[in-house]
């Protein structure tokens, strides 16, 4: 106590109330409720736009267990945020960044470093929450983005609102669009989820969110309390108030269904040259940014708005990783080929224990190929650029005089004084990236 008194013994009115403050617990950052046999859990990090660390993930994990026990006596579960402004707008990759700096790796990261738990705790969530048997709706209201999708995007019931705003811009940070999307893209009209993916284009449609499958129900804003009012009186009534409040979105159909027959035939010939024996990756995705390019004034003739959702793809398309973009396509293109059964998908799995035309194989595989593509410089360079110095110009690995990234092994192999280099990150292949972590079977960690 003495610390906390001047010379003449009297108490420190500051140091008392920074003590007092301290000592106070911090909000929840995870808001846990039951009412009436709803559990609603509720994100309140609304300065972070609701950003989840892995903690905040684990914690949604073993509630969502917990209410699994019918003796829970919970009948359904609403997943929401305290805010209009954000559902979800990803995980934490600064924090996911800081673990890879402090704690560098050349392949795949040792027992116990933080990056084993973060994508655990992310994509066995998602598997959970997948196969859940209780009914599931989640009402994503404002910035929908990443682990947002993660933890929403495969739940029984997905609402969205006015203002919702979709993405997964992970190309932009060096990563690729993971929890999952390549396999609802892989459900979508035509190649849209390709195009969704390899531009990380904001969707702001609700009609093209019902369109793609990303979402089930569109209810108005104003309708929007009045819905989860009434679930939070009666969960069993689930459904029929889905039914009830929802409706067809205002601006049916929205750009992107209109832009489709154009995304068709521009990410078509993608696809077909990429399946064509020495595709060079980075070239065909060029030509085909320049195609869509090309595009644009008749669009723009005929259709404002879609005119507007391709000029933003193309700039977000152009800003991404080049490695990001390449992974996007070979990872996006196996799953689908997968889910069709074709044989090029066995081929390109040959010697892989995932199965990709399954969502719990998608995760096993993408759970390999995260942990990678973490330390390797091009995540620790996007994020630099996004969201620590946020000066928007990352040196992307294949901009500074390395080979393409199809000729990869010689990527690899390159001799360090050939590039400056300022970060501790890896140089490894695509197709060491692919590839199943040797000696390791993390499917008990992702509940497969």
């Amino acid at each position: 106590m003495h610390l906390l008194r001047g010379a003449a013994g009297k108490a420190r009115p500051r140091l008392l109330a920074r003590c007092a403050m301290s000592a106070v617990a911090r909000p929840p950052e995870v808001v846990v409720t039951k009412e009436n046999g709803l559990g609603r859990l509720t994100l309140a990090r609304s300065k972070q736009l609701n950003a989840l660390a892995a903690e905040h993930v684990e914690q949604l994990q073993q509630q969502l267990l917990a209410w699994a026990d019918a003796a829970s006596g919970v009948k359904a579960v609403l997943l929401d945020s305290d805010n209009e402004r954000s559902f979800c707008s990803g995980g934490d990759v600064k924090a996911a960044r800081q673990a890879v700096l402090d704690s560098p790796y050349p392949d795949s990261p040792p027992a116990g470093h933080h990056i084993h738990t973060v994508f655990q705790a992310e994509y066995s969530t998602l598997l959970l929450i997948a196969s859940y048997k209780l009914p599931f709706v989640s009402c994503c209201q404002g910035i929908w983005m990443g682990l947002g999708f993660g933890i929403a995007g495969f739940g029984r019931f997905r609402v969205v609102s006015d203002g919702t705003i979709f993405a997964m811009p992970e190309n932009a940070i060096g990563l690729w669009p993971d929890v999952g999307f390549a396999f609802k893209a892989a459900h979508m009209p035509g190649h849209l989820g390709l195009f969704l993916g390899l531009s990380g284009v904001r969707l702001s449609s609700a009609a093209d969110l019902l369109f793609t499958g990303i979402a089930t129900h569109y209810i108005p804003e104003d309708q929007l309390q009045a819905f989860k009012q009434q679930l939070s009186q009666n969960p069993e009534a689930l459904e029929p108030l889905l039914q009830q409040y929802s409706t067809v979105p205002p601006d049916a159909p929205g750009p992107l269904q209109r832009l489709q027959p154009v995304v068709d035939k521009h990410l078509g010939q993608l696809v077909s040259v990429y399946r064509q024996a020495g595709c060079d990756e980075l070239e065909a995705l060029h030509t085909v940014l320049q195609g869509l390019q090309q595009e644009l004034p008749a669009v723009h003739a005929s259709d404002h708005q879609a005119a507007h959702l391709l000029q933003n793809a193309i700039s977000s398309w152009a800003y991404g990783s080049p490695r990001s973009l390449a992974i996007t396509l070979q990872h996006f293109t196996r799953v689908h080929d997968a889910l069709q059964g074709s044989s090029a998908a066995a081929a390109a799995a040959a010697g892989s224990s995932a199965d990709l035309s399954t969502l719990a194989g998608v995760m096993h595989a993408e759970y390999n190929m995260a942990v990678r593509q973490v330390a390797h410089e091009d995540f620790l360079e996007g994020v630099r650029a996004a969201l620590v110095d946020k000066d928007r110009r990352p040196a992307w690995l294949a901009e500074t005089g390395h080979p393409h990234l199809s000729t990869a092994a010689a990527a690899a192999a390159l001799p360090e004084d050939q590039t400056e280099v300022c970060l501790p990150g890896n140089r490894f292949s695509l197709q060491q990236l692919f590839e199943m972590l040797g000696g390791k079977d993390h499917r008990h960690h992702l509940l497969l």
